[in-house]
């Protein structure tokens, strides 16, 4: 056994198949036949072609996000594409888990100053009846919404 792991054969190990039904038990059969008609059932419901999926597509490789996610995500490719990146002018959207914006919006603090905070909806819109402030802004139900303020 050692001299096989130590000096593998050269040729790739072949798997054996048996070569009659009979050979695996029926509920292995009974499941290798199941996914491989899931496989072509599968395979005929794909587009075929280099077809543009539509947004809408059930097909599509990510899951739909928020517009505070999808900010978030241009910002950071935004700032992959720039050489330099000014902190006192960035600003990166603080999102909840399902990707909308949080009610509490702060740009970066500089030093021992902090950073100016606004309160915005869900979807990001500045709430006009809220001045900027520093951070001991509260931002808590403004609309009745359950978002988190931080």
């Amino acid at each position: 056994k050692v001299y096989r792991l130590l000096h593998p054969p050269k040729e790739p190990i072949q798997t054996r198949v048996p070569l009659h039904v009979g050979h695996v038990s029926k509920l292995k059969d009974l499941a290798m036949r199941q996914a491989k008609d899931r496989m072509n059932h599968l395979a005929r419901l794909r587009p075929t072609g280099n077809l543009e999926l539509s947004p809408t597509s059930p097909y599509k490789l990510e899951p739909e996000f928020g517009p505070c996610k999808r900010k978030l995500d241009s910002v950071i490719h935004d700032m992959k594409d720039s050489s330099r990146v000014l902190a006192v002018s960035l600003y990166l959207p603080n999102c909840d888990r399902k990707g909308f914006f949080k009610r509490k919006q702060c740009k970066p603090s500089r030093g021992r100053k902090r950073g100016i905070c606004w309160c915005v909806d869900r979807f990001g819109d500045k709430v006009p009846s809220i001045n900027y402030a520093g951070g001991g802004l509260q931002c808590k139900d403004l609309d009745g919404g359950n978002n988190s303020n931080e």
